[in-house]
């Protein structure tokens, strides 16, 4: 089977999801994740002042939608994508 390539997207898919998922049976051989991760918080970086990239909740409140995060991995994806699409979107 050719296995499938994407573009990942999270706030911390690289150093958190992306291990678990490496753990489920025949992941490696199905998904392959290209080197680029698109992490919301470089679009809502305040570069003025911001000591480092925001988090989720600070993402969620500058794109002007609810702050809380659930840290359910199916509500965190939907946020991300919000996010992103907000702004690719305008």
């Amino acid at each position: 089977m050719k296995p499938f390539y994407f573009n990942a997207a999270g706030k911390n898919f690289g150093s958190f999801d992306q291990k678990f998922l490496e753990r489920l049976p025949r992941w490696k051989q199905i998904f392959r994740i290209r080197n680029r991760i698109l992490d919301p918080a470089i679009l809502y970086v305040d570069w003025e002042n911001d000591d480092s990239l925001p988090g989720l909740s600070k993402c969620k409140e500058r794109g002007g939608f609810n702050p809380h995060v659930t840290h359910n991995a199916v509500d965190d994806a939907m946020d991300v994508v919000a996010l992103l699409r907000k702004m690719y979107h305008k």
